[in-house]
């Protein structure tokens, strides 16, 4: 006997489980896709092989998988994966040294590519600026005539140019 207000119970596939878990099996999978990705097929080419409607769609999926995997990976595991990215440079770079030292221009150009990746992963970048040029944060209180004073002092202005009068 059914009670009248009682919810129907999901119907079940072969395999014993839920509809809405066999109907997960049949979406495309982003950590598929994300590996095609790395192996340097397009996004149409990633849609159709992993069962995308759209490249973009594709895109957009990979993307915010690796953006939900960044999230719940902790500071270990990001120092894992940079690892594993610098070693994968360090193979490349490897593998093309031999023609780059032998002149090939291409060859030379994908070495200079890979050490600028390098250097942005390890924060390296922008160590060519001098300090002046390099972003800093201040902190300054007071009245405004002694935070404006304050500010010239802090970008090299000289103490004779600066007014103090409230």
């Amino acid at each position: 006997m059914t009670m009248p207000n009682a919810k129907p119970k999901p119907s079940r596939a072969s395999s014993g489980a839920p509809r809405s878990v066999r109907a997960m099996k049949n979406q495309p999978d982003p950590a598929a896709a994300h590996q095609q990705r790395i192996a340097g097929r397009s996004w149409d080419q990633i849609a159709a092989a992993v069962g995308y409607r759209s490249g973009k769609i594709a895109q957009m999926a990979v993307t915010a998988y690796l953006q939900k995997a960044a999230a719940e990976n902790g500071p270990l595991q990001r120092q894992a994966d940079l690892h594993t990215e610098l070693h994968r440079l360090d193979a490349l770079h490897a593998s093309l040294w031999p023609a780059a030292i032998g002149g090939d221009l291409k060859t030379v150009n994908a070495i200079l590519k890979i050490a600028e990746r390098r250097a942005k992963l390890l924060g390296l970048e922008h160590t060519d600026k001098a300090p002046a040029e390099q972003q800093r944060s201040i902190i300054i209180g007071g009245s405004t005539p002694e935070y404006l004073a304050a500010l010239k002092r802090a970008c090299g202005v000289p103490e004779d140019e600066i007014d103090q009068t409230p």
